[in-house]
């Protein structure tokens, strides 16, 4: 039904095209103070996968280190980067400063 590769083959022409949807994604999204929303982006973006592989090797239960170690590792990340408090709302604008009044 394939082309007749071996799964490694196609593993790693799956992992190139998303790596390359990755760099294109963060080009856009940008590189400054945007940690979290990274972590974010990348969790969103692999647990669909991984979901997949571990509902379809569950009897064999193969990816089931390989995922438990990478969300140990994005939860590792999530909490080196907290979460940046963001400007007060005098900074954004919404309230007059006091010597304007």
């Amino acid at each position: 039904m394939g082309a007749g590769l071996p799964a490694a083959v196609d593993f790693l022409l799956v992992v190139a095209v998303q790596a390359l949807f990755l760099v294109g994604v963060l080009r856009v999204v940008g590189s400054r103070e945007n940690e979290r929303s990274l972590i974010g982006l990348a969790l969103g973006l692999v647990v669909p996968i991984a979901a997949i592989g571990v509902i379809s090797e569950l009897p064999l239960a193969l990816s089931l280190l390989p995922d438990l170690a990478f969300v140990l590792f994005l939860r590792m990340l999530w909490a080196e980067h907290p979460a940046s408090p963001g400007p007060t709302p005098r900074e954004a604008g919404r309230l007059p400063s006091s010597s304007a009044a």
